[in-house]
């Protein structure tokens, strides 16, 4: 199939090639539309562009269909962890058990910590400096520490470096949110989930401890994780947008 575009100045005729998708609007193949026409598509903010294919994502915020490789999330949330969706989302495989869940898992948890000198880094930002700044910041310093892998040649490399950063992420934005109420850093714990530890490390006390009260330690209840586990799986892509690319 194809789109037939008409220049009605001198009726000259261009045919361009209709891209078929799985889900969504179809497409119109306008790669070659300047070396075939000698005009530019003028789109601002590409509110109609399509920047690349993608099998990753598809949003539909009016009709609330959101999809990770081909999944509902609706389905996602009731059945897997957000760690899951992570290796999905990284791999296109969901686990196929809990061993392969929690093996991911707990590499992830392995990667959390980062590197001392980041620490010195964040204590030199003015409290009030803006959390993603500050974040931006510490994914930046990250690439110095893993010099081997900034020119990355095989599925491999980006599979190591894309755990990294899912690892190492919450970290930096405990250090984040520490570094501006003035608290002191909170290391990761691995014998705590994923999701628990980025909650610990925002609430915790030094020594792995968290709030007492008069009735005793305050704990990290399963509702908070599985709440917050639900809240990260749905944020974890929206199609392209730039929070999530």
């Amino acid at each position: 199939m194809s789109v037939t575009l008409i220049n009605n100045e001198n009726n000259e005729r261009y045919e361009f090639e209709m891209i078929e998708c799985t889900r969504g609007p179809k497409a119109v193949d306008f790669s070659k539309l300047f070396e075939t026409t000698g005009f530019f598509s003028y789109d601002p903010g590409y509110s109609s562009t399509a920047g690349c294919q993608s099998k990753i994502s598809y949003i539909n915020g009016k009709k609330g269909e959101l999809y990770y490789r081909g999944h509902r999330i609706e389905d996602l949330v009731a059945k897997y962890k957000y760690v899951d969706v992570c290796r999905l989302l990284l791999t296109g495989e969901l686990p196929k058990n809990q061993d392969e869940s929690l093996e991911f898992e707990l590499e992830l948890r392995h990667r959390s910590f980062v590197h001392e000198s980041l620490l010195n880094m964040f204590s030199a930002f003015p409290s009030n400096a803006h959390p993603m700044a500050k974040l931006s910041s510490g994914v930046s310093i990250l690439s110095t520490l893993y010099s081997t892998h900034q020119n990355m040649c095989t599925e491999e490399d980006y599979q190591t470096m894309a755990r990294r950063i899912v690892a190492k992420i919450p970290t930096l934005a405990a250090i984040c949110y520490r570094n501006e109420v003035g608290a002191p850093i909170i290391y990761p714990d691995i014998a705590r989930s994923y999701v628990e530890n980025i909650l610990f490390m925002l609430r915790g006390y030094p020594y792995s401890r968290l709030k007492h009260t008069t009735q005793g330690e305050v704990e990290i209840t399963p509702l908070e994780v599985e709440a917050f586990d639900k809240i990260l799986t749905l944020h974890a892509d929206h199609g392209q947008n730039a929070s999530s690319t």
